[in-house]
């Protein structure tokens, strides 16, 4: 298992996301030798709609899609996740109703770490706990910091803040700058921002146009450095 993690081709490895960055070599070394490795074939479900998640996990290789069922038996696709993507952060720590379906789009590799094992590496090792919380509470408190200013800053403002913060997960350092690829579109980030999609996509537009950041595509954006 540790092999096949040290060898892995993915551009993020589950023990280098911000969550487990601050840790140490030899907790992420920890965190690297509990991972579970799982191949996808294309069209394969990994967890259904309404279905207990109990593990953290991130796209290793290939492309996988997240769908969810309306009342009437209506499927739409909510997103798609590509290699260096993750989700259910809620389940490190314990299991969670998962509001979609995760499926494959094409062969790919799932790596994951499951909550009992997270609740028990951290009883054993108290400078793990103290780290992931510390990390947590960073989580928290820009979360906070969202809601705080929400109504008072401006939006081009609150956006940029965001790009930065989608950047320490999926961005990739360069020289002078950060290339990001979005791990969501206009409308999940307008959710987030609790504004419309047009003013998202007017902000981005403008930003773009006094060289505040340069929009490769939907999906692709360099930030400079801070």
């Amino acid at each position: 298992m540790i092999a096949n993690c040290i060898n892995c081709k993915a551009p993020m490895c589950i023990s280098h996301i911000s969550l487990f960055r601050n840790l140490s070599i030899s907790q992420q070394a920890l965190i690297v030798s509990h991972v579970n490795r799982r191949i996808y074939r294309k069209g394969e479900i990994f967890i259904h709609e309404g279905e207990l998640l109990q593990s953290f996990v991130i796209v290793s290789q290939g492309r996988f899609k997240t769908t969810t069922t309306s009342m009437d038996g209506k499927s739409s696709t909510l997103s798609f996740l590509n290699k260096g993507d993750f989700f259910g952060q809620q389940a490190l720590f314990q299991e969670m109703e998962i509001p979609y379906t995760v499926e494959a789009s094409e062969d790919g590799v799932l790596c994951m770490i499951d909550s009992v094992t997270m609740k028990d590496l951290m009883s054993k090792n108290v400078e793990l706990s103290m780290a992931i919380v510390s990390a947590l509470s960073e989580r928290v408190s820009s979360l906070e910091y969202e809601l705080s200013s929400a109504s008072s800053e401006k939006i081009e403002d609150r956006l940029l803040r965001l790009l930065y913060d989608l950047s320490k997960d999926y961005g990739k350092q360069q020289a002078s700058s950060i290339h990001l690829r979005l791990p969501m579109n206009q409308e999940e980030i307008a959710k987030r921002l609790r504004v419309s999609r047009e003013s998202v996509n007017r902000n981005l537009k403008k930003m773009h146009e006094e060289k505040v950041i340069k929009i490769l595509s939907r999906k692709e954006i360099i930030l400079p450095k801070m």
